[in-house]
């Protein structure tokens, strides 16, 4: 997090801030400085950022808060300021209006006054920012939510069929050889194999809140919900964890590989923050209450990684399923890009699922079984090896050269994604050459 960022001015300007420049013309309200530095200069005390270029040439008017804990890093961590009054004041004086998470400004702001250190006026500055945005906000009027509303609101019936949607226009099919994909509903016994597989909490992404079974629909219960007549066709077993070594999982897995027809291998990893609410047992597939007090998480803030490789023994447990000789479909659920060259080459079907959210299983089903056409294109572009990095779509490379082991161009390119049909484009025409916003909704809504 306190790592110094290397890059010119320019490319700061045109690449990074200009999706932030975008917001703040949009409306932004709120802006949070990165915990890192930029030529030496943590973001939560450059001048020039917060001052210069956000206030004076972008014209914010709103309020700028620190993430959480970013000004004890820089007397701790930057060790730009001696203490934590000097971090205080040196942030608040740079053009920081609020602390998140932290109690610098309350423990120090008051006394640098008093010491003489701060000038009160750049506190008043500060605090006049917070209290405007409350105002337009309206918290000073209605300063808790309804909860009829909210319980009307929430896990309302159209929210879940907008997260069902979402999920399906989200999940991006990256191979399909043979046409494996979409599978009949009576195409026989399906084996659904994998860590991921029947765990919801693992498809909601990083600092989402523990939920209750029922509110997370999973691969497994989507693929049941398609075959509901005939629930005996759908087999489970989860082989092994995310992280863990342990293959004690995989006879299990084998076995009900053996008996199924097709395979549905569910693997990935999780950004789940919970510590032993629940887990399950590798050799039944059963739902059991532990008290284990490990994590499968491998994603998320403050989780680094020197691989892009699948974790634990889970290529292994791939592997071993394919030497059964059954069709073998892989879903990635997943928070960063997986580079796996022997899944690529060997799988029969890729679905790249990220994390779909609560209604993620029902979604999978439905491109599974053709109720739903895949439809999503990668916003990012996947390498073939983690040594190829950066594989971005607009990096600037060197033309005709290439690795020694391989060329240079990723495995999966921005924009990529399968389709169950094919799509021609033909005598397209411009007729503007600008257009505006409200043209633009036209447009869309015709």
């Amino acid at each position: 997090m306190l790592d110094p960022v290397h890059m010119g001015k320019r490319e700061l300007l045109e690449v990074d801030l200009l999706p932030f420049k975008k917001a703040v013309e949009a409306g932004a309200a709120s802006i949070m400085p990165a915990y890192n530095e930029i030529d030496g200069i943590p973001c939560t005390t450059n001048r020039e950022l917060l001052q210069d270029i956000l206030r004076k040439e972008w014209g914010f008017e709103g309020m700028v808060i620190t993430d959480c804990g970013a000004i004890n890093m820089l007397a701790a961590g930057h060790d730009t300021a001696e203490d934590g009054m000097d971090a205080a004041i040196q942030a608040i004086s740079a053009g920081i209006d609020m602390e998140m998470s932290g109690e610098m400004f309350g423990k120090h702001l008051i006394e640098a006054v008093r010491q003489g250190k701060l000038d009160e006026a750049i506190i008043d500055t500060a605090v006049l920012r917070v209290l405007e945005l409350k105002f337009k906000l309206g918290l000073f009027d209605a300063p808790y939510a309804d909860p009829e509303r909210a319980a009307s609101v929430i896990g309302s019936e159209e929210h879940i069929m907008l997260a069902r949607k979402l999920a399906e226009e989200g999940i991006i099919l990256l191979k399909n050889e043979d046409q494996t994909l979409p599978l009949s509903k009576k195409s026989g016994r399906i084996a659904v194999i994998g860590p991921n597989a029947d765990i919801g909490y693992n498809q909601l992404g990083d600092y989402t809140s523990p939920q209750p079974p029922a509110n997370v629909t999973t691969v497994l219960g989507g693929i049941r919900s398609k075959l509901t007549d005939e629930p005996e066709r759908v087999l489970y077993a989860p082989g092994c964890r995310i992280k863990d070594e342990s293959r004690e999982g995989f006879d299990y897995a084998l076995e009900c590989a053996r008996q199924a027809d097709t395979v549905v291998m569910v693997v990935g990893g999780s950004s789940a923050r919970d510590f032993g609410e629940g887990t399950i047992d590798l050799k039944t597939g059963a739902s059991k209450v532990t008290d284990r007090s490990s994590s499968d998480m491998d994603c998320g803030e403050g989780i680094d990684r020197m691989s892009l490789k699948l974790s634990g023994v889970q290529l292994e447990l791939i592997q071993e399923v394919y030497k059964l000789g059954k069709p073998v479909i892989v879903i990635y659920i997943n928070g960063r890009p997986i580079a796996e060259p022997w899944i690529e080459d060997h799988a029969n079907a890729i679905l790249e699922a990220w994390y779909p959210g609560q209604e993620g299983g029902h979604a999978i089903a439905d491109i599974l079984f053709g109720d739903v056409n895949p439809s999503g294109k990668l916003t990012i572009s996947i390498p073939k090896h983690v040594g190829q990095l950066p594989v971005y779509y607009n990096g600037k490379r060197s033309r005709g050269k290439r690795y020694l082991e391989d060329d240079s161009q990723p495995r999966y390119p921005f924009g990529y994604g399968l389709s169950y049909t094919k799509f021609s484009y033909s005598n397209l025409t411009v007729q503007l050459q600008t257009i505006s916003a409200e043209e633009q909704q036209r447009s869309a809504l015709k």
